[in-house]
């Protein structure tokens, strides 16, 4: 483990797998840590050079210090990060809010990625009264983890229709979800929600030609929300290769409930020509 201080952000890390092998960095999602993506690891290690990341107020990232720190400070700070610590373009894999960031970085320095991974990410929300619906919802959400804790927002995650299929991993995976979510910092859950929620970024629709790096797009086949959006990036993007895969019987966090599929998409992707 090591802590960077890049773009005004000190960045929690760590690094997994041999040096001299390809950087494949890792962006978790909300209410998630670099500890998201453990059960992917032993295999990605022995091809890659695994970079795990903690966003800021989750994990061991501290939010910042910068009062007004943004979205846009977020991603362009991700880029900074990722051009100090990788010798070459890596990979750079996101999932839900943490594939919103990384989707910012692809089109926003589209020559910098070698590909580009996204796991049930958005392009945002086209309706702009949508968007400030959103950002009150968000609100609400962050106040009332300010107010009843953790815990309680460990329980009320885990009933959103959107984690519905989590009901069906086994006991000790779900306590194990659960128990993540508890030992979230309350303030650093609230910070994201007002500061990188879906309802402070704009729609990116009319940017997604800008990508030219390869493009895969991941969603669990029981995730309509995802796999729609996935369809709508396909649709307007610019990458020279797009390909868009959903994983049967799974949902949001694919990553979790289907790890095996999930690397072996991954490793193939990676490996095309």
């Amino acid at each position: 483990m090591r802590w960077v201080d890049v773009g005004g952000v000190r960045w929690h890390v760590e690094w997994r797998g041999h040096a001299e092998n390809p950087v494949l960095a890792m962006v978790h999602g909300f209410a998630g840590s670099l500890r998201t993506w453990d059960a992917l690891l032993p295999e990605l290690e022995t091809k890659y050079r695994v970079l795990l990341v903690d966003l800021p107020g989750h994990g061991d990232t501290p939010f910042p210090e910068k009062a007004d720190f943004a979205l846009r400070d977020l991603w362009e700070a991700l880029g900074k990060l990722l051009l100090e610590l990788s010798p070459d373009p890596p990979l750079l894999c996101g999932y839900s809010m943490g594939g919103r960031i990384a989707l910012h970085v692809g089109i926003h320095a589209p020559n910098f990625l070698h590909r580009l991974i996204l796991i049930g990410a958005s392009p945002g929300i086209e309706s702009e009264t949508e968007r400030t619906a959103r950002q009150l919802s968000d609100h609400k959400l962050a106040e009332d983890i300010l107010l009843k804790g953790t815990e309680w927002f460990a329980d009320y995650w885990a009933t959103l229709p959107l984690f519905e299929s989590q009901k069906r991993l086994p006991t000790d995976v779900q306590a194990r979800l659960r128990d993540a979510r508890i030992r979230c910092d309350a303030r650093g859950l609230a910070y994201a929600l007002e500061r990188f929620g879906t309802g402070r970024q704009e729609f990116l629709a009319g940017d997604l030609h800008k990508l030219t790096c390869p493009l895969l797009l991941l969603a669990g086949a029981l995730d309509e929300k995802f796999c729609a959006s996935n369809r709508l990036i396909a649709a307007h993007c610019g990458s020279t290769s797009v390909h868009r895969l959903e994983i049967l019987d799974a949902g949001h966090a694919v990553h979790i409930e289907k790890p095996s599929a999930v690397v072996r998409e991954i490793i193939a992707f990676a490996e095309l020509l």
